[in-house]
């Protein structure tokens, strides 16, 4: 099987524990993700099997869009909903007044740094491997783009956006970073991502419905052919 399979990944497993469970499933040796999505994170994960392997860098897209639910009044140590409480703070009455003011701030091409419990690293090791271990670090800032940033909806603290942003961003540093703007600190949570390059969530399966019916998996995947007719990658040959 070579092409791409596009999963919709369930909260709970880690990028690598889905391209696991395809491998076994494809019965092929080659499978490979185009951009992992944390464990907490779900939605569109893009699989390359078999010769598309090789094509990764092509096909992986830097456009990514997702929408999330950034929490108001509490800043954790991993800036999401598994991390343990630090402090709790007061909310600003005028939440959403506030928060629109300051999103002309975060859109555009702007510092970021990534968050503590992150895969990013420091001397050679991940910064979550150094913070797991009561380790001080910090990652230095990095530029990442916002192409755009708007609220959904909100129910009291809780604030349902979405952002449309370049990889190396971090929605979790979004969060945090608002927080820290408004005085009452932040949190990610519900992070789905609908878009990874030009592969998208309307594309995508679930694992429970390919391990259900694995002898229909060559269904799913977007076929060599199929990717260079639709201009995903311009070497494939």
């Amino acid at each position: 099987m070579d092409g791409v399979i596009v999963i919709n990944k369930q909260i709970g497993p880690t990028s690598h524990d889905v391209v696991n469970r395809v491998r076994v499933l494809s019965g092929s040796l080659k499978v490979g993700h185009l951009g992992t999505l944390d464990p907490l994170a779900s939605g569109v994960l893009p699989l390359v099997l078999g010769a598309a392997t090789k094509l990764a860098s092509s096909l992986a897209g830097s456009e990514k869009i997702y929408e999330f639910t950034c929490c108001f009044g509490e800043v954790r140590t991993t800036d999401d909903s598994e991390g343990e409480i630090i402090s709790k703070r007061a909310v600003p009455q005028n939440l959403l007044e506030e928060l629109r003011e300051l999103l002309p701030g975060f859109i555009g091409v702007i510092d970021q740094r990534p968050p503590l419990y992150s895969a990013i690293k420091i001397k050679g090791r991940p910064m979550y491997s150094l913070a797991r271990k009561g380790k001080k670090v910090e990652a230095p800032l990095r530029r990442v783009t916002v192409n755009n940033l708007k609220i959904l909806k909100s129910d009291g603290n809780r604030v349902r956006m979405s952002i449309d942003c370049l990889s190396g961003t971090y929605v979790r540093s979004i969060c945090r970073d608002l927080g820290f703007k408004l005085g009452c600190g932040a949190y990610a949570s519900d992070i789905f991502r609908l878009k990874s390059g030009r592969f998208t969530i309307d594309q995508a399966i679930t694992m429970d419905i390919l391990e259900k019916n694995p002898s229909q998996m060559h269904k799913h995947i977007i076929g060599l052919e199929a990717l260079k007719s639709k201009g995903a990658c311009s070497m494939i040959t």
